[in-house]
């Protein structure tokens, strides 16, 4: 018998995003941005990944457990640059 290890290919999976997001600079509080592409494998997973912002701008968050960027601060998004890497 030969077992597979999809969780740790599900948690590579859960933990891409699209490589180009435009935001509205009048985008609401808790707008949502963008989220893992595979956002659906990772809801019916019994190990779900955790996520956080490896560098923050100030004006958006992640939830931890679903990796869904929203708007935080949108004074912070009105004072940010035009485009981020």
């Amino acid at each position: 018998m030969h077992v597979i290890d999809d969780y740790a290919h599900l948690r590579q999976k859960a933990k891409q995003y699209p490589k180009r997001v435009s935001v509205f600079r009048g985008a609401s509080l808790y707008a949502r941005i963008t989220e893992p592409e595979d956002l659906h494998e990772l809801v019916i997973s019994n190990y779900p990944p955790s996520y956080h912002l490896a560098t923050s701008t100030g004006a958006f968050n992640v939830t931890w457990r679903g990796g869904i960027i929203y708007v935080s601060n949108v004074t912070a998004l009105h004072k940010m640059p035009d485009t981020l890497k």
